[in-house]
């Protein structure tokens, strides 16, 4: 139970973040997510806002369902955090846009929710 609450938890934070990077860009959670990139440039790209929004009210949609009822299947809740630990780390390592630290927390915590999902 403890874990669906959690996994619920991140799913509300993250829709919190993703509206308020759609509709606040500058109040602090709304930047979170694009501030994880090194180039100015990338952070203020009104498009790449955008996309990652959606990106994160996706998940966040799916986490937060699986938190509230049991309907979501485990396994997609799971591919939500391992998709994104990926796709971090494919910004830091293979296209080099991310702050390597920034990345390692989200990715390695994605990596952790993933795998107790899965053993949940």
């Amino acid at each position: 139970m403890w874990l669906r609450i959690l996994v619920g938890t991140n799913g509300a934070y993250d829709i919190l973040c993703a509206l308020l990077a759609l509709f606040f860009p500058d109040v602090f959670l709304g930047t979170l997510h694009v501030n994880m990139f090194v180039s100015e440039k990338d952070n203020r790209h009104v498009v790449l806002r955008r996309v990652m929004a959606y990106w994160i009210l996706s998940y966040g949609t799916i986490r937060l369902t699986w938190g509230i009822v049991d309907t979501t299947p485990r396994g997609l809740v799971a591919l939500s955090y391992f998709l994104e630990a990926v796709c971090m780390w494919m910004e830091d390592v293979v296209y080099l846009t991310t702050h390597e630290w920034k990345v390692a927390i989200v990715a390695w915590s994605c990596v952790v929710m993933g795998a107790l999902v899965l053993i949940y």
